[in-house]
Protein backbone atom coordinates (compact mmCIF):
# COMPACT_ATOMS: atom_id res chain seq x y z
CA UNK A 1 0.00 0.00 0.00
CA UNK A 2 1.12 3.15 -0.63
CA UNK A 3 0.44 4.70 2.55
CA UNK A 4 2.60 2.05 4.39
CA UNK A 5 6.16 2.91 4.70
CA UNK A 6 9.12 0.76 6.84
CA UNK A 7 11.66 2.75 9.30
CA UNK A 8 15.03 1.09 9.67
CA UNK A 9 14.12 -1.62 11.76
CA UNK A 10 11.52 -3.02 9.28
CA UNK A 11 8.32 -1.76 11.28
CA UNK A 12 5.33 -0.93 9.49
CA UNK A 13 3.89 2.40 9.64
CA UNK A 14 1.03 4.65 8.35
CA UNK A 15 2.13 7.79 6.50
CA UNK A 16 1.44 10.83 8.12
CA UNK A 17 -1.64 12.63 5.93
CA UNK A 18 0.67 16.13 4.46
CA UNK A 19 -2.27 17.46 2.11
CA UNK A 20 -4.66 20.00 3.68
CA UNK A 21 -5.90 23.23 4.91
CA UNK A 22 -4.00 24.75 7.60
CA UNK A 23 -6.34 26.69 10.35
CA UNK A 24 -5.28 29.12 12.36
CA UNK A 25 -6.74 30.87 15.01
CA UNK A 26 -5.59 34.10 16.50
CA UNK A 27 -6.94 35.95 20.12
CA UNK A 28 -6.14 39.29 21.61
CA UNK A 29 -4.14 38.10 24.54
CA UNK A 30 -5.17 41.19 26.28
CA UNK A 31 -8.93 40.02 26.04
CA UNK A 32 -8.84 36.22 25.79
CA UNK A 33 -6.49 33.99 26.27
CA UNK A 34 -6.35 30.21 24.29
CA UNK A 35 -7.04 27.52 26.77
CA UNK A 36 -8.84 23.77 26.30
CA UNK A 37 -12.39 25.44 25.81
CA UNK A 38 -11.42 27.41 23.20
CA UNK A 39 -9.34 25.25 21.28
CA UNK A 40 -12.45 22.85 21.23
CA UNK A 41 -14.20 25.39 20.13
CA UNK A 42 -11.76 26.15 16.72
CA UNK A 43 -12.71 22.31 16.59
CA UNK A 44 -15.96 22.53 16.34
CA UNK A 45 -15.56 25.80 13.74
CA UNK A 46 -13.87 23.99 11.41
CA UNK A 47 -15.78 20.81 11.83
CA UNK A 48 -18.75 22.69 11.25
CA UNK A 49 -17.47 23.96 7.84
CA UNK A 50 -17.40 20.63 6.34
CA UNK A 51 -20.33 19.25 4.37
CA UNK A 52 -22.08 16.56 6.75
CA UNK A 53 -21.50 14.37 4.38
CA UNK A 54 -17.94 14.52 3.91
CA UNK A 55 -17.16 15.05 8.29
CA UNK A 56 -15.07 12.03 9.42
CA UNK A 57 -16.58 9.40 12.50
CA UNK A 58 -12.78 9.10 13.75
CA UNK A 59 -10.83 12.45 14.87
CA UNK A 60 -7.39 11.93 15.52
CA UNK A 61 -5.32 14.69 17.20
CA UNK A 62 -1.51 15.18 17.93
CA UNK A 63 -0.31 17.75 20.77
CA UNK A 64 2.43 19.41 22.10
CA UNK A 65 1.50 18.58 25.50
CA UNK A 66 1.17 21.93 26.51
CA UNK A 67 -1.27 22.86 29.54
CA UNK A 68 -3.81 23.25 26.73
CA UNK A 69 -3.75 20.49 25.27
CA UNK A 70 -2.07 17.89 27.28
CA UNK A 71 -3.98 14.53 27.79
CA UNK A 72 -3.57 14.79 31.23
CA UNK A 73 -5.59 17.82 31.91
CA UNK A 74 -9.03 17.26 33.00
CA UNK A 75 -10.06 21.23 31.45
CA UNK A 76 -8.51 19.12 28.25
CA UNK A 77 -10.36 15.87 28.99
CA UNK A 78 -13.82 17.31 29.54
CA UNK A 79 -13.53 19.81 26.32
CA UNK A 80 -12.30 17.37 24.34
CA UNK A 81 -14.87 14.50 25.57
CA UNK A 82 -17.80 17.38 25.32
CA UNK A 83 -16.61 17.55 21.16
CA UNK A 84 -16.57 14.32 20.56
CA UNK A 85 -20.02 13.87 22.23
CA UNK A 86 -22.03 16.63 20.54
CA UNK A 87 -20.74 16.07 16.72
CA UNK A 88 -21.33 12.47 17.18
CA UNK A 89 -18.06 11.24 16.28
CA UNK A 90 -17.04 7.22 16.82
CA UNK A 91 -13.91 8.06 18.29
CA UNK A 92 -11.68 10.67 19.10
CA UNK A 93 -8.14 10.15 19.97
CA UNK A 94 -5.29 12.76 21.17
CA UNK A 95 -1.51 11.57 21.59
CA UNK A 96 0.96 14.04 22.47
CA UNK A 97 4.55 14.19 22.35
CA UNK A 98 6.42 13.42 25.92
CA UNK A 99 8.82 16.67 27.00
CA UNK A 100 12.11 17.03 25.08
CA UNK A 101 10.52 15.59 21.89
CA UNK A 102 9.72 18.58 20.34
CA UNK A 103 12.34 17.73 17.39
CA UNK A 104 9.70 15.10 16.10
CA UNK A 105 6.71 17.65 16.16
CA UNK A 106 5.56 18.20 12.31
CA UNK A 107 3.12 21.20 13.60
CA UNK A 108 6.44 22.98 14.88
CA UNK A 109 8.49 22.44 11.50
CA UNK A 110 5.14 23.91 9.61
CA UNK A 111 4.82 26.83 11.93
CA UNK A 112 8.42 27.85 10.81
CA UNK A 113 7.26 29.37 7.37
CA UNK A 114 4.57 31.88 9.28
CA UNK A 115 7.50 32.99 11.55
CA UNK A 116 9.62 33.76 8.40
CA UNK A 117 7.14 35.51 7.20
CA UNK A 118 6.91 38.10 10.06
CA UNK A 119 10.35 38.68 10.05
CA UNK A 120 11.05 41.84 10.41
CA UNK A 121 7.37 42.98 10.82
CA UNK A 122 5.94 45.15 13.81
CA UNK A 123 2.02 45.17 13.80
CA UNK A 124 0.39 48.11 14.20
CA UNK A 125 3.39 50.68 14.43
CA UNK A 126 1.63 53.45 15.94
CA UNK A 127 0.13 51.05 19.09
CA UNK A 128 2.21 53.49 21.30
CA UNK A 129 -0.46 56.35 20.58
CA UNK A 130 -3.66 54.44 21.71
CA UNK A 131 -4.28 54.65 25.35
CA UNK A 132 -3.83 51.38 27.28
CA UNK A 133 -6.30 52.23 29.76
CA UNK A 134 -9.28 53.10 27.39
CA UNK A 135 -10.83 49.71 26.75
CA UNK A 136 -12.39 50.45 23.28
CA UNK A 137 -9.24 51.67 21.57
CA UNK A 138 -7.27 48.69 23.31
CA UNK A 139 -10.40 46.77 21.36
CA UNK A 140 -9.46 49.09 18.10
CA UNK A 141 -5.90 47.99 18.11
CA UNK A 142 -5.68 44.51 18.84
CA UNK A 143 -8.89 44.37 16.00
CA UNK A 144 -6.19 46.03 13.99
CA UNK A 145 -3.43 43.83 14.83
CA UNK A 146 -4.96 40.83 13.83
CA UNK A 147 -6.46 41.53 10.32
CA UNK A 148 -2.62 42.27 9.74
CA UNK A 149 -1.31 39.54 10.92
CA UNK A 150 -4.04 37.78 8.64
CA UNK A 151 -3.09 39.57 5.83
CA UNK A 152 0.81 38.55 6.26
CA UNK A 153 -0.53 34.72 6.63
CA UNK A 154 -2.92 34.68 3.93
CA UNK A 155 0.21 34.50 1.57
CA UNK A 156 1.20 31.08 3.59
CA UNK A 157 1.10 27.98 1.41
CA UNK A 158 1.39 24.53 2.82
CA UNK A 159 1.58 22.23 0.10
CA UNK A 160 -0.08 24.28 -2.50
CA UNK A 161 -3.22 24.62 0.03
CA UNK A 162 -3.83 28.21 1.61
CA UNK A 163 -3.77 29.08 4.99
CA UNK A 164 -7.35 29.71 6.38
CA UNK A 165 -6.94 32.65 9.33
CA UNK A 166 -9.30 32.94 11.83
CA UNK A 167 -9.41 36.04 14.01
CA UNK A 168 -11.40 35.91 17.25
CA UNK A 169 -12.33 39.80 17.74
CA UNK A 170 -11.55 41.39 21.12
CA UNK A 171 -14.43 41.31 23.71
CA UNK A 172 -16.65 38.89 21.54
CA UNK A 173 -18.24 35.69 23.10
CA UNK A 174 -16.74 32.44 21.38
CA UNK A 175 -18.97 29.57 20.63
CA UNK A 176 -20.47 26.98 20.76
CA UNK A 177 -18.94 26.91 24.51
CA UNK A 178 -17.54 29.76 26.86
CA UNK A 179 -17.71 27.92 30.33
CA UNK A 180 -14.09 28.05 31.00
CA UNK A 181 -14.02 29.74 34.19
CA UNK A 182 -16.63 27.22 35.38
CA UNK A 183 -15.00 24.06 34.54
CA UNK A 184 -12.06 25.57 36.13
CA UNK A 185 -13.07 25.88 39.49
CA UNK A 186 -15.35 22.86 38.94
CA UNK A 187 -11.89 20.35 38.46
CA UNK A 188 -10.21 22.18 40.91
CA UNK A 189 -13.02 22.19 43.87
CA UNK A 190 -14.87 19.23 42.83
CA UNK A 191 -17.71 18.71 45.19
CA UNK A 192 -17.50 22.34 46.75
CA UNK A 193 -17.71 23.77 43.50
CA UNK A 194 -21.47 25.34 42.88
CA UNK A 195 -20.74 23.86 39.43
CA UNK A 196 -20.59 20.27 40.47
CA UNK A 197 -24.09 19.23 40.25
CA UNK A 198 -23.89 20.77 36.52
CA UNK A 199 -21.67 19.06 35.21
CA UNK A 200 -21.25 15.77 37.27
CA UNK A 201 -23.84 13.79 34.75
CA UNK A 202 -21.69 14.69 32.12
CA UNK A 203 -18.25 13.82 33.66
CA UNK A 204 -19.99 10.63 34.53
CA UNK A 205 -20.85 10.19 31.11
CA UNK A 206 -17.08 10.77 29.44
CA UNK A 207 -15.21 8.58 32.11
CA UNK A 208 -17.65 5.87 31.21
CA UNK A 209 -16.23 6.72 27.31
CA UNK A 210 -12.74 7.24 27.36
CA UNK A 211 -8.98 5.40 28.05
CA UNK A 212 -6.68 8.13 29.39
CA UNK A 213 -3.03 7.06 29.94
CA UNK A 214 0.27 9.08 29.82
CA UNK A 215 0.19 10.92 26.58
CA UNK A 216 -3.06 9.23 25.95
CA UNK A 217 -6.78 10.32 25.75
CA UNK A 218 -9.17 8.09 23.67
CA UNK A 219 -13.00 8.59 23.38
CA UNK A 220 -15.57 5.81 21.68
CA UNK A 221 -18.57 4.82 21.51
CA UNK A 222 -19.77 1.92 23.43
CA UNK A 223 -21.54 -1.53 23.17
CA UNK A 224 -24.72 -1.08 26.18
CA UNK A 225 -27.48 -1.37 25.04
CA UNK A 226 -28.74 0.92 27.50
CA UNK A 227 -26.44 3.76 25.89
CA UNK A 228 -28.59 6.11 23.96
CA UNK A 229 -25.95 7.99 22.61
CA UNK A 230 -24.12 5.32 21.82
CA UNK A 231 -26.36 2.38 20.79
CA UNK A 232 -27.24 1.70 17.09
CA UNK A 233 -25.19 5.15 15.85
CA UNK A 234 -21.86 3.73 15.03
CA UNK A 235 -20.33 4.82 11.43
CA UNK A 236 -17.40 3.30 10.74
CA UNK A 237 -18.46 -0.18 12.45
CA UNK A 238 -15.45 -2.33 10.75
CA UNK A 239 -13.15 0.21 12.82
CA UNK A 240 -15.05 -0.13 15.69
CA UNK A 241 -14.56 -3.67 15.47
CA UNK A 242 -10.82 -3.83 14.67
CA UNK A 243 -10.72 -1.75 17.86
CA UNK A 244 -12.28 -4.85 20.35
CA UNK A 245 -9.60 -7.16 18.84
CA UNK A 246 -6.31 -4.83 19.98
CA UNK A 247 -7.27 -4.28 23.44
CA UNK A 248 -8.53 -5.14 26.65
CA UNK A 249 -10.39 -1.79 26.98
CA UNK A 250 -11.10 -1.52 23.02
CA UNK A 251 -9.32 0.96 22.11
CA UNK A 252 -5.78 1.86 20.95
CA UNK A 253 -3.16 -0.29 23.44
CA UNK A 254 -0.32 1.11 25.14
CA UNK A 255 4.03 0.38 24.16
CA UNK A 256 4.84 -2.31 25.19
CA UNK A 257 8.32 -3.85 24.48
CA UNK A 258 8.22 -7.35 23.97
CA UNK A 259 11.19 -9.90 23.87
CA UNK A 260 10.37 -12.06 20.43
CA UNK A 261 9.80 -8.88 18.60
CA UNK A 262 12.51 -6.60 17.57
CA UNK A 263 14.66 -8.39 19.96
CA UNK A 264 12.72 -6.53 22.66
CA UNK A 265 14.86 -3.27 21.45
CA UNK A 266 11.84 -1.83 20.10
CA UNK A 267 8.04 -1.29 20.37
CA UNK A 268 6.08 -2.79 18.07
CA UNK A 269 4.32 -0.74 15.36
CA UNK A 270 0.04 -0.20 15.17
CA UNK A 271 0.02 -2.43 12.08
CA UNK A 272 1.86 -5.30 13.85
CA UNK A 273 -0.92 -5.61 16.39
CA UNK A 274 -3.38 -5.32 13.14
CA UNK A 275 -1.68 -8.10 11.26
CA UNK A 276 -0.75 -10.21 14.69
CA UNK A 277 -3.20 -12.44 16.53
CA UNK A 278 -0.73 -13.62 18.55
CA UNK A 279 0.60 -10.00 19.88
CA UNK A 280 -2.72 -8.61 20.32
CA UNK A 281 -3.09 -11.67 22.69
CA UNK A 282 0.17 -10.42 24.58
CA UNK A 283 -1.58 -6.78 25.04
CA UNK A 284 -5.17 -8.37 27.17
Amino acid sequence: MDNIVKDKYERSFYTRPELGTIHIYNRAFFFTNSNAVTHSNDLANIFSSIDQNQRPSIIGLTSDNGPDFSPESYLVFFSLGRFWKSYNLDQLILTSFAPGESKYNFIERRWAQYSTELAGVTLCPDARSYNQSNDLMMKNLFSKALGQLNDYWSNVKYNNYNTHNNSIEPGNLESPWNDYEDLKDLFHNLEKSPHFLKYKGDVKFLMRHCVRRSYFLHFRKCHRLECKHCHNTVKDVNAMQILDTLDVHRCLPPPQLLKNYYNGDHYPSLIDLVDNEGLRKVNE
